[in-house]
Order: structure tokens, then C-alpha cells, then sequence
């Protein structure tokens, strides 16, 4: 929305906000007691904001220490976790997971796989087998099924039972 404004809107809206927050100085009428009073006024007010400002920027600075030294704390953490594992110490540090392994690291030939070959080991788990199994399970049930004799069936197939000769179809 701030994009689509023009110059003279934003112009505008500056002055409308700055309105807002000076309050006109009414020393019109004023002696000089009653001016170095606003004088001193004015400059404890300032004073007070530039104590906040500077204790504002301490409590940043401060923050952003804790949070560099947070980052590597949590850098040792992951350094300690990787050679636990066998891992490069720069392998869990670093932006992106290391690289999973699929040949033995103590074998030194080289993974024949092919990539879906590979992408199948991590892929499938519970899910993928009891899929099958339901599929395997359908299949020999449909093969069940069409292979029967269909001589099997009663003798009324096709009409209801109970059915008396020359009564009308019911819906």
C-alpha cells in the first residue's frame, strides 16, 4: 500500500504524524524565569530520552553477544555430536545435513547402485510393505474369484426369492 501512494500522500501523512508528536511551544507572554524554566524543562526531557537510547543500544549489544556466543556453543554442540557418530567435525555445522552414505565407508569400492536403486533403501518402510501385502492379498482374492465355477450359483439367480409366478417387479 506504501508503494502505491504518491509523493504528495506520504508528504502529507509525515506532516499529519509529526503533528502528532511535537507539541507547539506556547512561550508567547513568557519572562525570563518562566523561560529558563521551560529551558530546563526541556533539556532533563532530553536528557531522560538520550539515558534511554543509550541503555537501549547496551541491552542490543549485550543481546548480540549472548546470541554470538549461543551460535557457538551450539557449533561445539553439533561439532561433538558429529564425532560421536564418525562423522567430519565440520559435517553438522556447517549450512546443509553431510551427504548420506550408502557404501560402506571401510569398503573401497565404488556403490555400483543406481540412483533409484539407492533412493529405494530410505524411501518405503511400514507403509510400502503393508502396501504390497494388500495388493497380494487383492490379487489372489480376484484370481480366487474369477477362476470359480459358476455353476455354483442357487437356482433362483436372477429373481427374488420368494417370488411367486406372475406377481409384478417390485422396485
Amino acid at each position: 500500500m506504501e508503494r502505491n501512494k504518491t509523493k504528495e500522500q506520504l508528504e502529507e501523512e509525515k506532516k499529519i504524524s509529526l503533528s502528532f508528536r511535537i507539541k507547539p511551544l506556547a512561550i508567547e507572554g513568557f519572562n525570563e524565569s518562566k523561560l529558563r524554566e521551560k529551558a530546563q524543562e526541556l533539556w532533563e526531557l532530553i536528557v531522560k530520552l538520550e539515558t534511554e537510547k543509550y541503555d537501549l543500544e547496551e541491552r542490543q549489544k549485550r543481546q548480540d553477544y549472548d546470541l554470538k556466543e549461543l551460535k557457538e556453543r551450539q557449533k561445539q554442540q553439533l561439532r561433538h555430536k558429529a564425532l560421536k557418530k564418525g562423522l567430519d567435525p565440520e559435517a553438522l555445522t556447517g549450512k546443509y545435513p553431510p551427504k548420506i552414505q550408502v557404501a560402506s565407508k571401510y569398503e573401497r569400492r565404488v556403490d555400483t547402485r543406481s540412483y533409484d536403486d539407492k533412493k529405494k533403501l530410505f524411501e518405503g518402510g511400514y507403509n510400502t510393505l503393508f502396501k504390497e501385502a494388500l495388493e497380494k492379498r487383492w490379487q489372489e482374492r480376484q484370481e480366487r474369484f474369477t477362476s470359480r465355477t459358476k455353476s455354483k450359483l442357487p437356482k433362483w439367480f436372477g429373481e427374488r426369492p420368494g417370488k411367486k409366478a406372475g406377481e409384478p417387479e417390485t422396485p
